[in-house]
């Protein structure tokens, strides 16, 4: 049994330091930021003694952007090992910086009571669609996308093992403390169970991932490996349960046209499950669909006729999903989840047609044209939360007009003496569009 060589542990650190120097600073700041937090150093909305002071919003931005930068920098190392000119990697690579560090700062100086949902969606669509191009980007060049589909599934296995192995350690430790605790009355403060948990889960486990991902020739695996085990998973699970799922959308598609019904809103999330089952079925297929080219009897096998056809028999139900999406908002107005739904809609009438055009041969367009829409939709200042907030008002104040426009601000009880005047149906869609 080859026992764990100290001399391996530091060359795998050389490597991490030599390869992602920024990354290790700014993980280094993060573990550093919340054990002052742990240890009550930091003092959160002016509660405590610590060193200094600063609000429970102000904290959490400084979290995000520590976490941000450190998968910025990930993302554009992997991209820079692709460019011929580093002159122009560290000029994209600071502008992206930059731009980063413009918006941790508009978000600081941000009144509290603005650090609303949309901003935090808008953050978190930002930051995905940087990783999924992250993940992809580095493999422009290549004829097909077996690099990218065997880096990417090391990357996540990686991420997984490492994420579980340390939640094992971690509680494995925070359990010795408490048996010290027990069995030798030695009070152990609970901020060591924090500060440990900190360590391996910000310290540990992202060192361990960053020392495993694939480099040079690993990171350019062009052969196609099918593995047994996830065909399998495929064929018994994942298709049966997408193939259940068409056949009862189907069935719900000859009864409302038995009935001369319109379809409810309810099916829209039948559909979204139905077509991220799809999408998640020809991608983890893309290997065994690449290695049987030029091999007919393989490409006749029944997960890959499926995913061939399944494209094909979407496109009736992704009508039925358009017809209830209009309904809804012909109905009731625009919301923001209907905006997202209705743009999914959309997203999964492309997938599906260029999975007919391109049989398959290429899937990185799947991921990297969601994350453009994310981005479009949710980040940019004109997204589906302002055009939603714009709609919403201006039928407030619509309302508000033909009604005598009375005098505003109204506290409740100004409000429901006003809405006690209008009719029960105007009064219902008021209190709707105010919440």
């Amino acid at each position: 049994m080859k026992l764990i060589n100290p001399q391996e542990i530091v060359e795998g650190l050389q490597r991490i330091l030599h390869r992602f120097p920024a990354t290790t600073t700014f993980l280094s700041i993060l573990n550093l930021w919340t054990l002052l937090l742990v240890w009550d150093f930091v003092n959160l909305d002016g509660n405590g003694t610590g060193w200094f002071s600063v609000t429970s919003d102000h904290s959490a931005i400084i979290f995000y952007y520590l976490c941000t930068a450190s998968v910025l920098d990930v993302v554009m190392n992997l991209l820079g090992e692709e460019m011929h000119s580093q002159r122009r990697f560290k000029a994209i690579s600071l502008t992206v910086h930059a731009l980063l560090c413009i918006n941790s700062l508009v978000l600081w100086n941000l009144p509290e009571e603005s650090i609303t949902e949309s901003v935090v969606v808008a953050q978190t669509a930002f930051t995905a669609a940087l990783f999924i191009c992250g993940i992809f980007l580095p493999f422009f060049r290549e004829k097909d996308d077996i690099a990218s589909w065997n880096f990417t599934l090391r990357m996540g296995v990686f991420a997984v093992l490492c994420t579980f192995a340390c939640c094992i350690v971690s509680i494995g430790l925070v359990g010795l403390l408490w048996s010290i605790d027990r069995l030798f009355d030695i009070s152990v403060d609970n901020r060591w169970n924090f500060t440990i948990l900190t360590l391996m889960m910000l310290a540990v486990a992202p060192c361990i991932w960053l020392s495993r991902l694939p480099e040079k020739s690993e990171k350019h695996d062009r052969k196609a490996q099918t593995w047994k085990f996830l065909s399998g998973i495929v064929r018994w699970l994942f298709l049966p349960l997408v193939l259940l799922y068409m056949a009862v959308l189907y069935v719900y598609v000859i009864r409302i046209a038995f009935l001369t019904e319109l379809p409810r809103g309810g099916v829209c999330w039948m559909v979204n499950a139905f077509m991220l089952g799809l999408i998640a079925i020809v991608i983890l297929l893309y290997p065994q669909q690449h290695a049987s080219a030029g091999h007919p009897e393989e490409l006749r096998s029944f997960e890959l006729r499926a995913m061939r056809w399944m494209p094909f028999l979407a496109l009736p139900l992704l009508v039925l999903m358009s017809i209830a999406i209009g309904r809804r908002i012909m109905d009731y107005g625009i919301t923001v989840n209907r905006l997202y739904m209705a743009t999914l809609n959309l997203w999964f009438y492309g997938v599906c047609i260029g999975l007919i055009l391109f049989r398959g041969h290429r899937i990185h367009w799947i991921p990297l044209s969601f994350a453009a829409l994310a981005f479009v939709t949710s980040s940019l200042p004109v997204n589906f939360y302002s055009i939603t907030r714009h709609s919403i008002l201006s039928k407030i104040e619509r309302t508000l007009s033909e009604h005598g426009n009375p005098a505003l601000p109204m506290d409740q009880d100004n409000y429901d003496i006003f809405t006690k005047s209008l009719k029960k149906k105007n009064a219902v869609r008021l209190s709707g569009q105010l919440l």
